[in-house]
């Protein structure tokens, strides 16, 4: 009876437990969904998402997804995140399937946290942080190499139903088939994609890096140019860093030795984030008006590696047309317990016009992999000059070898994009936009194999030649994309004179650039050397112009050059030149061979002459068409220096001469007060030469402000046979207008500049220009300073300049107001 007894009672309770898990199992409720931004449809990485009234919660993954599970069912599911407003969502609708969790943004808000004895700890764990800091930082490694993979896409907001009715778009309606949307709510075209795939690798003393593109797409373009700035070396943000550079501004590290004058931080959660115990920590700006961030990161227990990080710059950074910038970066250990970034996202939301304008929004992924360190034979890397190459087989990769190799897959409609954009540039209503629009950044309108301009030159006015009319033409693209015929005529309606030019530039070769050239003129100037701001023929000379004598010449010369660059910087040019310079101004000059028998003047000047030019611009970046190209500068201070030999008796040459001129120039940043630019230029002319052959120092004769000249000094007004200038503008970026309220909504910042000139002019020139008025700045130099605002309605600049010394010659101001126009971010 008992043992019936007993196995009544193991019965009971084994079904006890049996029905009771059972129970359990069937109220286990698995949710799973994607968190995004209403307004972009961004995915948003690490938000905190969890069940309400449940110890179930967890956080989302770089693309936004989460998976929760739990057993008790709970009544809504609730994501919160910084710089959103906090949503939820019922449990009956996050049970119906995947479910998208749409945030809405707000203003950063964090509750007070009351520290009630000793010190907060955030700052304790920051300080671990800044300790930890040069073993993490990838910069402080011997060397490492990874393979990297970059994607950028722009996509077109605000698509509605009426935008996609418009007459205009009846030609491309195709292009409506890509739009993308995570809902029928907020749809988005992709307009632009771009990948690429390089191995890159960086030794760290002495400083070396190489980058192999192995593959890139670009859709609409086959621009080798473009396609170095798509890799790795461009597009690099280093949290560990103090400083973090983005759009050519630069931002507090949220993480930087000295965040805690800049930052609040609250310690606000701890879990396991990739299997790691990990703090999370919320920050926010002290000061408004800063250059910071706003944002969260988790950091690694022990060794205090930051494991994830999400930020965005400050509503009120002082930045132009972007309305929202967000990085996202996640990182992983190596072998030897240092970390790395593993991912990393930066999203920038373009400011709209109005409500119902078009957004712009730009998207960057990059992933890495096969990371390795402290390589022995990391030279090998290394090797050769060139510090991005590109594969030849790079541009022509096709599907299979991307769908093997990229990191990350595309979407049905990033895919379509390629297709589309070839599509769109046979449309022949796009193929006139874009002729527009080229011909508004460039200055020329292309038919074909010529090009017609520039524009701007078209109609000009002078005291010489009264109203002047130009046409000018260069052949195209269409015509050759290594040789560019170029010329124009002109003609005056009170000189009723042709003035023309002519040139050529042959590109030898395009990487390194090697190239010769040719040119001709007969036309008026306003410099001898043609460095001139604002020419005569320009539209706005008229109108900018100050009321003072203006001082042309006539120029008859022809030049030919041979220029060949080397990949670490430097280019050196040979070039040849004749020219016959006729003033319409006052000028005489004393022969000097005939000097001590009579008097002899001269008033027309022939020279032939020989120059060496050499230019140093260590690791400078250019982006480039087929012939012209744009500077983006360099880190490093740039060096030109020219020297000219003036050959007597050649081509009726009047004059034998030896002429040096060097130019030393650095931007730099000094942070957290802005970044300064430094100028520094010097020469020495050997022989007894007219005023026009000595070093004309450079003036403007218009209210626009020139960086260049010497914006209160008089064309011809000083001129030196040895010289140095040195010139430096310090720009603040908003720091004293951010501080202050009202005025910071304008996004003014403040600049301030200063010139000095000492030059010096021999015995034996003095006495051969003494019939001329012209001066030197010895042994008082020309000084000039000015203090301005920049960013106004963010294209223009005000300066106002006073000159310091030289304030009673003849036509000369001793302050004056300058306008500027400029495009910065």
């Amino acid at each position: 009876m008992s043992d019936i007894k007993q196995f009544i009672i193991y019965t009971f309770f084994t079904l006890f437990f049996l029905f009771t898990a059972f129970d359990a199992f069937s109220q286990q409720i698995v949710v799973s969904g994607r968190v995004i931004d209403d307004h972009t449809e961004e995915a948003i990485p690490f938000a905190h998402v969890h069940i309400k009234g449940t110890p179930a919660g967890t956080y989302t993954d770089m693309d936004g997804y989460f998976e929760l599970q739990s057993s008790v069912r709970g009544d809504s599911v609730i994501a919160t995140t910084i710089g959103y407003q906090k949503q939820a969502i019922t449990i009956e609708r996050a049970l119906a399937g995947n479910v998208t969790i749409r945030m809405f943004r707000s203003d950063f808000n964090i509750e007070e946290v009351v520290v009630r004895a000793g010190e907060n700890p955030a700052h304790i764990i920051l300080r671990k942080i800044i300790e930890n800091k040069p073993r993490h930082n990838k910069d402080n490694l011997e060397n490492y190499k990874y393979e990297v993979y970059n994607k950028i896409e722009l996509d077109l907001t605000n698509i509605t139903e009426n935008f996609k009715n418009r007459r205009i778009f009846r030609q491309v309606d195709f292009i409506f088939d890509n739009i993308d949307s995570l809902s029928e709510e907020k749809p988005f075209l992709p307009i632009f994609i771009t990948e690429t795939i390089s191995e890159y690798a960086k030794r760290t003393s002495p400083t070396r890096e190489r980058e192999r593109i192995l593959a890139s797409k670009v859709s609409g373009s086959q621009n080798e140019s473009i396609t170095q700035f798509l890799g790795s070396m461009y597009q690099d943000i280093n949290i560990y860093n103090n400083w973090v550079d983005i759009l050519n501004r630069s931002f507090v590290s949220p993480i930087a030795n000295q965040g805690l004058s800049y930052y609040n931080y609250f310690l606000v959660d701890s879990a396991y984030i990739d299997d790691v115990w990990s703090f999370q920590i919320h920050f926010k700006p002290k000061y408004r008006g800063s250059s910071t961030f706003v944002g969260e990161f988790w950091v690694a227990d022990s060794s205090f590696a930051i494991n994830r990080i999400s930020m965005q710059i400050s509503d009120d950074a002082n930045i132009n047309f972007v309305d929202r910038l967000s990085i996202y970066q996640n990182f992983k250990p190596l072998d030897d317990g240092s970390w790395m970034i593993h991912l990393d996202r930066l999203f920038v939301d373009f400011v709209r016009t109005s409500e119902d304008a078009l957004g712009i929004i730009g998207r960057k992924t990059t992933s890495y992999k096969n990371i390795e360190i402290n390589i022995e034979d990391i030279d090998r890397y290394l090797a050769g000059r060139e510090e991005v190459i590109i594969d030849e087989q790079a541009m022509q990769r096709d599907e299979s070898f991307w769908e093997e190799n990229r990191h990350l897959s595309l979407t049905k409609n990033e895919a379509a994009v390629y297709k589309m954009i070839d599509s769109l540039k046979n449309v022949p209503m796009i193929r006139t936009y874009v002729d527009i629009v080229n011909a508004l950044a460039t200055g020329y309108y292309a038919l074909g194999p010529v090009e017609i301009g520039p524009y701007f030159s078209f109609y000009g006015y002078n005291e010489v030649e009264g109203h002047r009319f130009l046409m000018g033409l260069r052949t195209s693209n269409d015509f050759s994309k290594n040789i560019m015929f170029g010329g124009y005529a002109a003609y005056g309606t009170k000189d009723k004179r042709i003035k023309y030019g002519g040139s050529l530039l042959w590109l030898l070769e395009k990487s390194p650039r090697m190239s010769i050239g040719a040119m001709f003129r007969d036309d008026v100037s306003l410099s001898t050397d043609n460095r001139d701001g604002f020419g005569t023929d320009n539209i706005f000379a008229y109108f900018l112009r100050r009321d003072i004598p203006l001082k042309l010449v006539n120029i008859r010369e022809g030049r030919a050059f041979y220029e060949k660059e080397w990949p670490i910087g430097y280019s050196q040019r040979v070039g040849v030149g004749h020219r016959e310079i006729e003033p319409y101004f006052d000028f005489t000059y004393l022969n000097g061979e005939a000097a001590a028998a009579s008097d002899t003047f001269l008033n027309k000047i022939t020279t032939t002459e020989i120059t060496l030019k050499s230019r140093f611009a260590y690791r400078e970046k250019f982006v480039s068409g087929q012939f012209q190209r744009l500077s983006l500068g360099s880190q490093y201070p740039i060096l030109q220096l020219q020297y000219t030999y003036g050959v007597p008796n050649v081509l009726n040459s009047n004059f034998s001469y030896h002429k040096l001129v060097g130019d030393l120039s650095h931007t730099f940043r000094l942070n957290p007060i802005g970044r300064m630019h430094m100028n520094l230029t010097f020469g020495k002319v050997f022989g007894d030469l007219p005023y026009l052959l000595l070093e004309v120092h450079e003036g403007n004769e218009g209210y626009f402000f020139n960086s260049r000249s010497y914006n209160l000094m008089n064309n011809y007004q000083f001129a030196s046979d040895q010289f140095v200038g040195l010139y430096l503008s310090h720009h603040f970026e908003g720091l004293f207008f951010n501080r202050i309220p009202g005025v910071r909504n304008l996004k003014f910042r403040e600049v301030i500049h200063a010139k000095a000139l000492l030059g010096s002019m021999s015995e034996e020139n003095r006495f051969l220009n003494r019939f001329n008025e012209v001066y030197s700045p010895s042994p008082t130099p020309y000084i000039e300073a000015g203090v301005g605002i920049e960013n106004i309605l963010k294209f223009f600049r005000v300066d106002a300049i006073w000159r310091l010394t030289y304030r009673d010659l003849p036509d000369t101001s001793p302050f004056g107001v300058r306008v500027g126009m400029q495009l910065s971010f």
